[in-house]
């Protein structure tokens, strides 16, 4: 999620989680955030975006799962619980202060040992990571941070060749609030990508009686 947008007071949120959670319970966790958000302005995945990715996760198998926009670890927890023992996230996340939360949520769920969260811009980050991780291929990737840097980003993972021939590119926010180059981008690159969205009704982030269409573009990357 963009940084920048709907700022939550992150130690309330904080509080709020751990309070109303159990220590190691994923699906606890989980639940409080969603609870969180049904009364704060705040932009997360959600569970019915969330459930939809995980049955896109299930459709093949998925080792390393990379995030851009970590936000306060809502996906990070979300689909690391649905990686295999010996999969990892990495969470990429712009704010140093939104990752320390994320963190501290992460660890209370009980998966610092299958979430990395690197923090910085993604074009910096991004260049050492293979190097400092050792990851060279992903098979999934989410795209939920600053919507003007969709396709920055997409392309820097395309010059990178994270991309394995099945890796499936999740964009979040394509309609609401929409990231129209990105979407006209990869609908355009037929024989790269096999692309479909999936429609949502969504509450506003911060006016939470509206509702609103939007859709994750399910891209798959054909080589």
């Amino acid at each position: 999620m963009p940084s920048s947008h709907y700022e939550p007071n992150i130690q309330e949120y904080l509080d709020f989680v751990l309070s109303n959670s159990q220590r190691g319970d994923v699906n606890s966790v989980l639940s409080a955030i969603d609870k969180y958000a049904s009364t704060h302005p705040f932009m997360h995945i959600g569970e019915e975006k969330g459930a939809s990715i995980e049955e896109l996760m299930n459709q093949k198998p998925v080792q390393v799962m990379v995030e851009l926009g970590g936000y306060l670890g809502y996906s990070a927890i979300r689909f690391a619980n649905q990686l295999p023992t010996t999969g990892h996230y990495y969470s990429f996340e712009i704010s140093p202060e939104f990752a320390k939360v994320a963190g501290k949520v992460i660890e209370y769920a009980g998966l610092s040992s299958k979430v990395t969260i690197i923090i910085g811009e993604f074009k910096y980050t991004s260049k050492t990571f293979t190097e400092k991780y050792g990851v060279e291929k992903v098979d999934f990737v989410l795209i939920d941070h600053w919507k003007d840097a969709y396709l920055q980003d997409l392309k820097i993972i395309e010059k990178l060749q994270w991309l394995n021939i099945g890796t499936l590119v999740v964009a979040d926010n394509v309609l609401y609030p929409g990231v129209p180059e990105y979407k006209a981008y990869v609908e355009a690159q037929t024989e790269r990508y096999t692309s479909k969205m999936i429609h949502f009704k969504v509450r506003h982030a911060s006016e939470l009686d509206k509702v609103l269409d939007d859709a994750l573009l399910v891209s798959e990357f054909r080589g």
